[in-house]
């Protein structure tokens, strides 16, 4: 009877490991290399389109958890993290302090979205950084 309940908190500790020995909370492999490589061009911010411009904002993640990328002005550069169940933190965000004579309140807001950002999806070549899973803060197409 002393061994029992050893042996199921053994049994619980092995059924939460994969096969490959890794704990299967934690995020999948590959979830950083469907999002990193490509060139996310910014489509969406808080809801409204965002409209072509010369230089449009986007994003680029990198398989060693950085992002850099254009805010529409300025350059911006940082870290991320890919947590289980979707989930994406952002840290370290920061920005070159150019001034431009448009889109100085669009780029505040989209900088603003990695700040904000909790979460997540992906479907097909659409990217959406989102606040708990209900509200789509930016969604970005795959250039």
């Amino acid at each position: 009877m002393k061994y029992l309940l050893p042996l199921c908190l053994s049994a619980g500790l092995l059924a939460a490991c994969s096969s490959d020995g890794t704990y299967s909370a934690a995020p999948p492999a590959e979830a950083s290399f469907q999002l990193a490589g490509k060139e996310w061009v910014l489509v969406e911010l808080n809801g409204q389109a965002v409209g072509q411009s010369e230089r449009p904002a986007t994003l680029n993640l990198t398989t060693d958890n950085k992002i850099n990328g254009n805010g529409g002005c300025n350059r911006f550069f940082g870290s991320y993290e890919i947590l289980p169940q979707q989930r994406i933190r952002f840290s370290g965000v920061g920005s070159t302090r150019m001034a431009c004579a448009e889109g100085m309140a669009t780029e505040q807001a989209y900088l603003g979205v990695f700040n904000e950002a909790d979460s997540y999806s992906l479907t097909g070549s659409t990217l959406s950084l989102d606040k708990g899973r209900a509200t789509a803060l930016a969604r970005f197409e795959a250039k």
